[in-house]
């Protein structure tokens, strides 16, 4: 069952920035973090969402 934060527009917006960061720019996660102003451990759920949703 998808969560409210999953379906939220601006969560995949986020999700796809750190995905594109991650995957095609090669930035670790708190290199992520830092860009996107945000914890390590956030960074690391939106790359997660970003791959489960296939972004």
């Amino acid at each position: 069952m998808a969560t409210k934060t999953e379906n939220d527009p601006t969560r995949l917006d986020d999700a796809a920035r750190a995905g594109w960061l991650y995957y095609v720019a090669g930035n670790t996660q708190d290199e992520i973090a830092r860009k996107l102003g945000i914890s390590r451990q956030t960074a690391q759920r939106l790359v997660s969402l970003a791959v489960s949703e296939r972004l």
